[in-house]
């Protein structure tokens, strides 16, 4: 893409007399149409794992949505039902299952259900965080009931340390001499 300094933009505008002509002149220059497939390259590989949140996901995509729309005359816009595929595309297949079950095709309905569910992934990761402490050491014939339905048991001259780190549990076995 060229880029175009602020003293030629205002050479190649201030010949128009109008608003809008000035504005579809700066259009043409800014946002040719030979700059459209990269803008729309952009819309269909942008995908929400790279963001940390639903609503930076949606803010870049509609910065793409706008730049490519910018390259497009007003007949062919990027609109509703293709900028929601778009969108859709981009996003982590468990969320969209959970869209596919709403029987959603609304952009705003989707950011409402992934705030929902981020918003529960942060409590629940809160609440694993607290549930399992860091167990340093365990005495000869102790038992450590991590699940419901798991015990470790020492055997013998064994020591068996568990962590949790974000919710996952890792047992080390350690020989005591």
């Amino acid at each position: 893409m060229s880029s175009i300094m602020i003293p030629e933009i205002f050479k190649i505008i201030s010949i128009e007399d109008n608003i809008d002509s000035m504005l579809r002149l700066l259009r043409q220059h800014v946002f040719p149409g030979s700059h459209y497939q990269n803008h729309r390259e952009k819309l269909e590989t942008i995908k929400y794992s790279n963001y940390k949140s639903i609503k930076t996901y949606l803010n870049k995509f509609n910065e793409y949505l706008e730049n490519a729309n910018m390259c497009l005359t007003e007949d062919i816009l990027i609109l509703n039902r293709e900028a929601f595929d778009l969108f859709f595309f981009g996003l982590q297949t468990h969320h969209k299952k959970m869209i596919r079950v709403q029987n959603c095709r609304n952009i705003d309905v989707v950011i409402t259900i992934i705030e929902g569910l981020e918003s529960t992934n942060e409590q629940e990761s809160f609440k694993d965080t607290k549930r399992f402490k860091s167990i340093d050491y365990l005495t000869l014939n102790e038992n450590l009931i991590i699940f419901p339905n798991m015990v470790i048991r020492k055997i013998s001259l064994t020591l068996n340390l568990a962590n949790t780190i974000n919710g996952v549990v890792t047992l080390q076995k350690i020989a005591l001499n």
